[in-house]
């Protein structure tokens, strides 16, 4: 309840808005530790008076289908765990026009860094229960939809080993795979054709050789890098990152500069904007998205301008005095 003043000035209470929520948990993600911190969240949804409803997801079919069927339901669909499983949650609710929310709870929770999504469990309860709701950008690749990133080449090959080895703190695992994945790392050409909708110019068809090539919505991932800190997941656009075949050994640099953002100057890096973009490579090689291996090359993406409803802050946060 919430309070209101009448007519003859009294202070009287008006309820507020109850919502349902269902929430789609990854019982593995940050270790297991998602489920606990979903029944603290929810039992403080509970008190503020929302109904709420618990489904354990079992794959990733299984967490689409039953995100989706949440949504046809009318219910907010939550997200527990980190960005693979919000990525989940979102190809089964954004098909509809339904709406989510993220408790964010897993190993990596960049998309929810990016849109200021709180972490403390009165903040968090407060946003879900009374929070206003935006539209943020996807990129498609194929059937599937993607909030984040969708990336190729050594940043895959990272990937790779930070799923292998779940088992080590993320916050070292996150640092330390990037450095071990250069080991026996052979570059590869990218040929990368792209379009910008509504400026001819800008239909490019290009050949390179590189070590990675990142399409961003939300241009940060890998456990806080700001890998491609242009890209706005408002904006309409995609950016597209290469780094170019540079000795690999001056990759060693790239990670710790993209915690900060302040890679983008260098002449090994560049970036232009995008609607649409077809990726080839001249060996086979997957590509991911979220911290997933979702294909091989070639893939084609394309953005799908303000597609999802999210309940997230929709101005920045007060600046310190």
């Amino acid at each position: 309840m919430i309070p209101d003043q009448s007519s003859d000035g009294k202070v009287v209470d008006q309820p507020v808005t109850t919502r349902r929520f269902v929430a789609v948990v990854n019982p593995i993600a940050g270790g297991g530790a998602a489920a606990q911190r979903w029944a603290e969240v929810r039992q403080q949804l509970q008190h503020d008076g929302h109904r709420v409803d618990t489904i354990e997801s079992q794959s990733r079919a299984h967490a689409i289908a039953s995100a989706k069927q949440a949504a046809i339901e009318g219910n907010i669909v939550v997200a527990v765990g980190g960005d693979g499983t919000v990525r989940d949650v979102v190809n089964g609710v954004a098909p509809t026009g339904g709406t989510i929310a993220v408790v964010p709870s897993g190993r990596g929770n960049d998309l929810a860094e990016v849109l200021r999504i709180p972490t403390a469990t009165k903040d968090l309860a407060s946003l879900m229960s009374k929070g206003p709701t935006r539209s943020i950008d996807l990129i498609q690749v194929g059937t599937d939809f993607v909030p984040g990133n969708v990336y190729v080449g050594l940043d895959g090959r990272s990937t790779d080993m930070i799923n292998r080895f779940r088992w080590v703190p993320a916050g070292l695992l996150y640092r330390l795979a990037p450095f071990l994945a250069t080991i026996g790392w052979r570059r590869f050409t990218a040929t990368i054709e792209s379009s910008l909708l509504g400026d001819s110019a800008a239909r490019t068809s290009q050949s390179i050789r590189a070590h990675m090539v990142v399409i961003a919505n939300s241009g940060r991932y890998g456990h806080g890098l700001q890998m491609v800190p242009t890209a706005s997941v408002d904006d309409g656009q995609l950016d597209v990152l290469v780094v170019r075949g540079v000795n690999v050994l001056r990759l060693t640099s790239l990670m710790p500069q993209a915690t900060r953002g302040t890679h983008m100057n260098r002449p090994d890096i560049s970036t232009w904007p995008a609607t649409h973009a077809t990726i080839s490579a001249d060996r086979p090689l997957p590509y991911y998205a979220d911290g997933e291996k979702i294909g091989m090359l070639p893939c084609t993406v394309s953005i799908r301008p303000a597609m999802l409803n999210i309940i997230a802050p929709t101005t920045p946060p007060p600046q310190s005095l």
